[in-house]
């Protein structure tokens, strides 16, 4: 039934925690974070997800097919 949850993976939980330390959750750790409420895309230079807007993230995407 998570798939009811209100719990919300807001950019704050990206600011918070590094890629590399996500790695070493486990699956069921990171699925009770909660629904991802933005786009976030992958900055190698801090090792963190940041917010990005849709139409950056869709750019991207559209770029990318």
């Amino acid at each position: 039934m998570w798939q009811l949850t209100n719990a919300r993976c807001t950019p704050d939980f990206w600011n918070k925690h590094s890629a590399t330390e996500l790695r070493s959750w486990k699956d069921h750790d990171l699925e009770m974070t909660g629904r991802l409420t933005h786009p976030t895309r992958f900055d190698h230079a801090t090792d963190r997800y940041v917010e990005v807007t849709c139409d950056e993230a869709f750019e991207k995407i559209g770029r990318t097919l």
